[in-house]
C-alpha cells in the first residue's frame, strides 16, 4: 500500500521539493535551492532503498515461513534459522514490485520509470538479506557458544 501511494504524482520529485523547502523555511535553516535540490535526491533515494529492504525483510519472513511449513508436512523437524532459498525468493519479490512500480509510474504524468531505480530497490533487498545472514550467523554463533560454556547434566 505504501508502495503504491508513493508511486503517485503527489511524491513525485516536484511535490517533495517543495515539502523540503517548506520545511527548511520552518526551521531556519540556510540551505541554498540547489542544497535543497540534492538533499531531496538523497532523501528519496534513501526511502527508495530503505523502503524495498523492509519490503525485502517481510518477503523473507514469510518465505521463511512458507518452506518451513513445507518441510513441517513432511514430519521433519523445523528449525527457524537464515535459508538461502527465502532470500533469493525475498529478493526475487523485491525487484518484481520494484518493477511494476516503475512500470507503473511510467504511465504517471510527472513521474517516470526508470531501470536504476529498480536496481537501487534491488540493492536495498540484497543489503537487507546480508544483513539478514550476519543476524542469523552471529546468532547461532552466541548460542553455540553458550551451550559449550553451560555445565552438562551428567559433570554435575
Amino acid at each position: 500500500m505504501v508502495i503504491a501511494t508513493d508511486s503517485t504524482k503527489t511524491f513525485s520529485a516536484n511535490h517533495t521539493f517543495t515539502w523540503l523547502l517548506r520545511l527548511v523555511s520552518l526551521l531556519h535553516l540556510k540551505m541554498t535551492a540547489t542544497q535543497i535540490l540534492y538533499l531531496n535526491g538523497i532523501l528519496r533515494k534513501a526511502g527508495h532503498f530503505t523502503g524495498y529492504g523492509i519490503l525485502s525483510w517481510v518477503a523473507f519472513r514469510g518465505w521463511t515461513e512458507t518452506l518451513a511449513y513445507q518441510i513441517f508436512r513432511r514430519k521433519a523437524r523445523v528449525i527457524r534459522r537464515w535459508h538461502l532459498r527465502a532470500a533469493v525468493l525475498a529478493v526475487l519479490c523485491t525487484m518484481a514490485v520494484a518493477a511494476l512500480d516503475e512500470f507503473h509510474q511510467s504511465f504517471l504524468a510527472g513521474r517516470t520509470g526508470v531501470f536504476h531505480d529498480v536496481v537501487l530497490d534491488t540493492m536495498g533487498g540484497v543489503f537487507v538479506q546480508f544483513v539478514l545472514l550476519f543476524y542469523w550467523s552471529w546468532k547461532s554463533g552466541v548460542q553455540n557458544e553458550t551451550r559449550q560454556t553451560l555445565p552438562s547434566a551428567r559433570s554435575v
